[in-house]
């Protein structure tokens, strides 16, 4: 019986060795019928890496990555590319662990993670009033927490008029994967991802957005200038697109907006054009104006255009 093989790398990039378990299957985790293989702990030596090889009678559809105790809190999926072509080989299987001398690098690139120092969000005065709903909900699901200096999002939280922070999957994240996240103009509060390039020059942006589908989908309403309010109502069938965002690049005293069709935005990074910048330091920002649903600030790459 021929047997599909599916490798990866995985990096320890802290000093401290560290366990994880990995989940592989061919269909989806989240289905009650998912059938999935559970591996051995695995130990991850302090700075070192290690090859994981997986053997299948059917092509791997998941992957998943159990961290226990580490920076990245939570499980988290690897990327499976499909394909209907494979590459055949007469050997034996590989092991499953191997050591490796493998070591994720961004090269020249200069990213920025909603995580990182280089990203803010505008402090506002709006004032934001309570009604008597809102309170219900609020007694109800309990009060907001923070992540960061940012509310908590999830789908049954109470979301007042501002950026709040969502822990996902398919966000950019060098351990914890999360973006933030506002309705569309609920706030006047920009978000802003502040990089300090190596030299002026040109440079290509590129800006990181998880599937739209996978964010949570919800409804939601306004009551006056003050309050937004929304509640996870289930499943929403028919592919999702992002709107229009409103991105703009700061440079010294230039102020350069960017086109941005959500239509033609994919899941990952999106090269939004290519900058002669004048200053090193440079600002992206994204407004909460878009043409529908949410606005997302997950990560930006600069990469050096030659």
């Amino acid at each position: 019986v021929p047997l599909y093989e599916s490798s990866f790398y995985i990096e320890n990039a802290e000093p401290v060795p560290g366990l994880i378990t990995v989940q592989y299957g061919t269909s989806d985790f989240n289905e009650s019928e998912g059938e999935y293989e559970v591996t051995q702990p695995i130990k991850i030596p302090g700075y070192g890496s290690m090859q994981i090889a997986l053997t299948s009678e059917q092509p791997l559809e998941r992957i998943r990555v159990n961290p226990y105790l580490s920076y990245n809190r939570t499980p988290f999926s690897i990327h499976v590319p499909r394909r209907r072509v494979y590459d055949e080989v007469a050997r034996s299987e590989m092991p499953l662990v191997q050591a490796a001398s493998w070591q994720y690098e961004d090269g020249d690139s200069v990213v920025v993670d909603d995580l990182d120092a280089g990203f803010s969000v505008d402090t506002t005065e709006e004032s934001r009033s309570m009604p008597w709903f809102m309170q219900f909900l609020t007694f109800a699901f309990g009060e907001t927490t923070h992540d960061q200096g940012l509310a908590s999002y999830s789908g049954y939280s109470v979301i007042f008029e501002e950026w709040s922070r969502q822990q996902l999957d398919q966000a950019y994240g060098k351990y914890r994967r999360t973006l933030a996240r506002a309705f569309d103009s609920s706030t006047v509060a920009n978000a802003h991802f502040e990089a300090n390039l190596p030299r002026s020059g040109s440079w290509k942006l590129e800006y990181h957005l998880p599937n739209p589908e996978s964010i949570g989908n919800s409804f939601g309403g306004g009551f006056g200038p003050a309050v937004n309010f929304n509640i996870q109502v289930g499943e929403r069938r028919g592919r999702q697109r992002w709107g229009d965002f409103d991105i703009w690049v700061t440079d010294g005293d230039r102020v350069v907006p960017i086109e941005f069709d959500g239509e033609s935005i994919d899941d990952g990074w999106n090269l939004l054009g290519e900058f002669q910048l004048e200053n090193p330091l440079v600002t992206v920002s994204v407004s909460t104006n878009t043409s529908r649903g949410s606005v997302v600030a997950d990560a930006i790459r600069w990469t050096p255009a030659s």
